[in-house]
């Protein structure tokens, strides 16, 4: 049952990075209109953040499916 906490939690990182993304975005709405203009704004730590959260997500849901597939009750 570890792996399916793991791609839950996994599914949920990825959410929440694609959700500060969208606030970066809207906090520096007036200021910029397109992505580069964005990057250029918020300071390269805060995309570090919000990247970093991204893919330990997608480890997390790799992990999960390795467990999955790896688990003595699939084996047959």
């Amino acid at each position: 049952m570890m792996f399916v906490a793991l791609i839950i939690i996994g599914f949920l990182m990825v959410t929440l990075s694609g959700f500060e993304k969208i606030i970066i975005y809207l906090n520096f709405a007036d200021r910029v209109g397109d992505i580069a203009a964005l990057k250029n704004v918020v300071p390269d730590y805060i995309w570090l953040i919000t990247n970093l959260t991204f893919f330990c997500g997608v480890v997390l849901i790799v992990a999960g499916l390795g467990f999955y597939i790896a688990s003595p009750k699939n084996k047959k």
